[in-house]
């Protein structure tokens, strides 16, 4: 049974944690850790987290860059294995938030690193409520994290 410890950072990721809650994981031991941009703490993170797990973190960029940093750093001091999976804003969404984006992208450029387009949801078609769409986004994630857990 492979270990795992899927950490929801932020608001898109513990969306994201919502949504995988409702599916069916065999053969996985597993652990969502949802974490508020304000609670980034070490030894919540090591509590958290189950040992010798593979570790993916899930989020957007609604906060502080710094606070990825951080949580990278921590996942580090402990030694896990982590990979970063990141929501890019829709093209349509403040240029603020596109630069942010690109800056986290520049900061993780040498770690295991996913990036999800949010406007994927545009390409589903016009039929497709906003609902469908976040839930294919979420459907990208959870296959990304099923091909680097078979891969181990």
């Amino acid at each position: 049974m492979k270990k795992v410890t899927i950490i929801g950072l932020g608001g898109a990721g513990i969306n994201f944690l919502n949504s995988l809650r409702k599916k069916e994981l065999d053969n996985l031991d597993l652990k969502l850790l949802p974490i508020e941009d304000e609670n980034i703490d070490k030894n919540l993170i090591e509590k958290g987290i189950i040992k010798d797990s593979k570790v993916f973190v899930v989020f957007g960029v609604g906060s502080n860059i710094e606070k990825y940093l951080l949580l990278s750093d921590i996942l580090n001091q402990l030694n896990l294995i982590s990979s970063y999976i990141v929501l890019k804003p829709f093209s349509f969404e403040a240029k603020t938030k596109l630069q942010q984006f690109e800056n986290i992208v520049e900061k993780f450029k040498d770690k295991s690193l996913k990036i999800i387009e949010n406007d994927i949801i545009k390409s589903l078609g016009d039929n497709l409520s906003i609902k469908d769409g976040f839930e294919n986004i979420d459907n990208e994630i959870f296959e990304f994290i099923k091909l680097e857990l078979s891969k181990s």
